[in-house]
Parts: structure tokens; C-alpha cells; sequence
């Protein structure tokens, strides 16, 4: 179960900074597909910026991805230290799962230096 849910964490993190992208992306995208009448430089900022009329949603939308990335980094981060807590719990610190692996370990050497021997 820990296992699956620190898979999910990684998948949720990924998602996070993929829409974080997206959103750099998409202003970037509607300055360039802009017709030249309606994009218009701001006097009182540097001349690279362009400013579109739909350039305030998704500058606030970007400033929100950044703001939920960097917090969801850190929960997911605290959340994979216990997750991985729980599964050295589970498997680590059990002498019996601990023997188990040692001799799944042994026995997977052994086989592999068989099938590979020259």
C-alpha cells in the first residue's frame, strides 16, 4: 500500500510541474498568436514584455502553479519520508522478509553467474 501511494505522490509531482510548464507556456503562446492591434508594449515595463488582454489571468494563473508546486513539493517530500518510513518498517527491520531477500539476492547472483558464465 505505501509502496503505491509514494508512486502516486511522484505522479502528482510531475503533473504539478507539467501544468507549472503549461502555464509559462500557454502566456507565451498567446503573446505569439496575438494580432499585432491588440498586443501592445507597456510603457512603464521592460519593452520584451508583452502585454495581451488576457495577460493578467495567466500571469495569476503561473503565479498559482508556482505558489501550489513549491507547497506540494514540500508535502510530497515530508509525505515520501514517512511513506518510505513505513515500507523499511514493513521490510526492513522484519528478520524474516530481511533472510528472505538476502537469499533471493544469493540465489539471483548464483543464477546469473551460471547463465553467464563464459
Amino acid at each position: 500500500m505505501a509502496t503505491k501511494s509514494s508512486i502516486q505522490l511522484a505522479a502528482i509531482s510531475i503533473f504539478d510541474l507539467v501544468t507549472f510548464g503549461y502555464s509559462i507556456i500557454q502566456y507565451i503562446q498567446a503573446s505569439a498568436l496575438l494580432p499585432p492591434d491588440i498586443v501592445e508594449y507597456t510603457k512603464g515595463l521592460d519593452p520584451t514584455f508583452i502585454y495581451h488582454e488576457s495577460a493578467p489571468y495567466e500571469i495569476t494563473i503561473t503565479v498559482f502553479m508556482a505558489i501550489f508546486f513549491v507547497i506540494g513539493i514540500y508535502l510530497y517530500r515530508k509525505l515520501l519520508l514517512v511513506f518510505g518510513w513505513t515500507i523499511f518498517k514493513n521490510l526492513g527491520a522484519d528478520i524474516a522478509v530481511r533472510s528472505m531477500f538476502c537469499y533471493l539476492i544469493c540465489s539471483l547472483l548464483i543464477a546469473v553467474l551460471v547463465l553467464f558464465d563464459e
